[in-house]
Order: C-alpha cells, then structure tokens, then sequence
C-alpha cells in the first residue's frame, strides 16, 4: 500500500493551497478541547507527566501538542513545517515549548524508544506510504508505547468510489483510502494491539453534508462516500513489525 511520490507532492500542494485559503480567520480553540479528550481517554493507560515525551505526526500549523503542558519532550512534525512557521496567525497558536520540525512520518529523525505516547489525527490517508509510517511509529515508540490513532474509514462501496476518485484524481489531497477492516488488518499486521475501539457512525457525517452549501458535499451524498471516524487507543507490540514488501 503506497503511492508515487509524484502523487504525494500534489497531494501536499493542495494541502498547502488550503491552509494558504484560511491563514486570516482559521479557529484554533478546538484544539485545546481535542488535547483534553486525549488525555481523558488516555488516564487510565498512560498518565501524563513531566516524564512523558509525545510526538504528534502531522500536526499541522500548531497540532494538539500545543495544548498539552503537563508533558515533558513535546514534538509536532508536519511535511509542511517550512510553510507554516513563516506565516504569523499560525505560530500564534504555538506553545513556543513544543518542538516543531520538518518531516515525514515515512522517517521520522528521531532514535529508537524516543517516545511514549504518538498522536496521529487523520493522517494516514495524506501519507505516500501509510504501512512504512506504522513502521516508524512503532521503532520510536518505548516498549509498551502508546498509539493514540484517529482516521477516517469507508464503507464497502465509498471504498469503492474513493479508488475511483483517486484513479481519475478527483480528490487529490488523500491519495489512501481505508475500510475499517483493512485499516485494522493493517494495524495487527505491522505491530499493534488495539487497547481500545470507537466509532462515530456515519450518520452525524451524513448530517453534515445534507446541510453543508458546498457542492463537494452533495456529491458526497450522492455517491453514498460519507465516511465514519474510528479512535484507536493502540499499545506498541514487543515484537517487531512484519516484514515484507510493503516496506520499501
């Protein structure tokens, strides 16, 4: 599972075009709540701490990390971090203790065991190797390490229709696409037990886009691609990841 890196670089491009849309007047606030759910979810599996180190992957202009004081070693690295550290209304959001680096998931510049806990919200499907991003989590991770995974899944046929979009490049800033089994089958393969599993459902999704203006969203409707959101509370496997193609 991967794509070129030619479809990766547009696919950043249009994620660059759109926080390019929104630097004036995007609302940060919902982080502060975000960085609170994780704590709460997380209380009774990892206390957090001064001790405890978290690298969020893909954390965008301020990431949820910046909301979250009471750890120790705070990281947020995004492929974009060049473009959003120049741009003053993002680094506004900032907690000027967190470490923010230029770098993708597929290798990430930190040694073995370096973390305890990683956040990942919707990030897979923006990756151009989403198996390889799994692998590197899992090595910087401590033993029993912490995954704390959102990401958005497909039912059978809007898996169907998201390779059709990809195919002609219809969507071109999410070059994967999961169904909630692959998404698991991928998680249990490559070094991972799921601690915990919760679901949004579709339909407060579906909501969403029968009331959203935007063409794209009646589209979404018509074609049945309403996508549900999956919370995977993820612990690091002793053993070592899969092997197999999929790592290249």
């Amino acid at each position: 599972m991967g794509t070129d890196l030619s479809r990766w670089q547009d696919a950043q491009q249009y994620e660059r075009r759109w926080w390019e849309g929104v630097e004036a007047g995007f609302d940060f606030e919902y982080l502060e709540a975000f960085a609170e759910e994780v704590e709460h979810d997380l209380k009774e599996r990892l206390a957090i701490g001064p001790e405890t180190r978290i690298l969020e992957i893909g954390g965008g202009p301020a990431g949820i990390v910046s909301h979250m004081p009471r750890a120790g070693r705070r990281v947020s690295i995004d492929p974009l971090e060049a473009y959003f550290r120049r741009v003053p209304s993002f680094t506004a959001a900032r907690d000027p203790a967190v470490e923010y680096l230029e770098a993708e998931g597929e290798h990430l510049p930190f040694e073995d065991a370096s973390f305890d806990l990683v956040l990942m919200d919707n990030v897979l499907d923006h990756c151009r190797k989403p198996v390889r991003v799994l692998k590197e989590t899992h090595r910087v991770l401590a033993p029993s390490g912490i995954l704390y995974l959102k990401q958005h899944t497909f039912h059978r046929w809007g898996l169907f229709v998201r390779r059709l979009m990809e195919l002609f490049k219809i969507d071109k800033g999410h070059p994967q696409s999961f169904s909630r089994p692959t998404l698991k089958s991928l998680l249990a393969r490559y070094g991972w037990t799921i601690l915990h599993e919760e679901h949004s459902g579709y339909l407060p999704h579906w909501l969403f886009d029968l009331r959203a203006p935007a063409l794209k969203n009646k589209l979404k409707l018509v074609l049945f691609v309403t996508w549900n959101t999956g919370l995977y509370i993820l612990q690091k496997d002793r053993a070592e990841p899969a092997g197999g193609e999929e790592q290249r």
